[in-house]
């Protein structure tokens, strides 16, 4: 049975997304702030861990931050009240596999943590990418699928698991317009129908690493109301 670990101290939603992850096939735990949840994924390391961002004590981010440390970071999910594009890109860059605003259908958020766990299965399952001899790629960058991060000049410049996944991706169909219906299906798993920002918000945080003036992306470009092109 998959252990999953919520951090909220909404007492009444984290109970509520307990009894859905139970009955979806999960063993839950609660825990109501940053401190103690990290003494509980380290001593019985979860599957997956979802958590707000306001807690008591550490905020989400932190805990992240000290689980990823503690190589005790699992599948993550971010479920919290805030919209804010800082807290989202924040969240995904200490580890945040994907994120959620409340309020939402529990239909919906059983269906992103079923996906989530899903893509750590098959990375786990496929090992490097098919394309792991590519040649260089943009402006001195390669892409290291050992270390699942890109190299500018030999430089390691790290990503996050799906950074990493969504560049893989438009690098396997570059030169040519993805739309972000693809994206989310190939690197979330996401139904072709599904509405979120996540590819907007991951696209943000490769710019900022990899654009030389991620204002003026030259590489990663936007195909309005289409999607996103990697120009080679």
């Amino acid at each position: 049975m998959l252990h999953a670990l919520i951090v909220d101290n909404d007492t009444p939603h984290a109970l509520l997304l307990a009894h859905h992850l139970e009955r979806a096939g999960y063993r839950p735990r609660v825990e109501p702030a940053g401190e103690a949840a990290l003494a509980a994924a380290c001593e019985r390391r979860p599957d997956v861990v979802v958590t707000e961002l306001a807690l008591p004590d550490l905020d989400g981010v932190t805990l992240l931050h000290l689980l990823r440390d503690a190589r005790a970071l699992p599948a993550a999910l971010v479920v919290s009240r805030s919209d804010a594009l800082d807290d989202k890109l924040a969240a995904f860059d200490a580890g945040a596999d994907d994120y959620v605003v409340k309020p939402c259908a529990w239909a919906e958020l059983l269906a992103r943590v079923g996906a989530v766990m899903r893509r750590r299965e098959g990375a786990r399952a496929d090992g490097a990418p098919a394309d792991a001899s590519s040649p260089p790629m943009l402006g001195g960058w390669t892409v290291d699928p050992d270390a699942r991060c890109a190299r500018r000049h030999g430089m390691a410049v790290p990503l996050r698991p799906k950074e990493f996944a969504l560049l893989q991706t438009l690098w396997e169909r570059r030169g040519r317009v993805v739309t972000r219906a693809e994206l989310l299906s190939a690197v979330w798993g996401y139904a072709p129908d599904t509405t979120t920002r996540t590819v907007d918000s991951h696209i943000f945080a490769l710019r900022r690493k990899l654009e030389p003036v991620p204002e003026h992306p030259r590489y990663i470009v936007t195909v309005s109301r289409a999607g996103y092109r990697l120009v080679a």
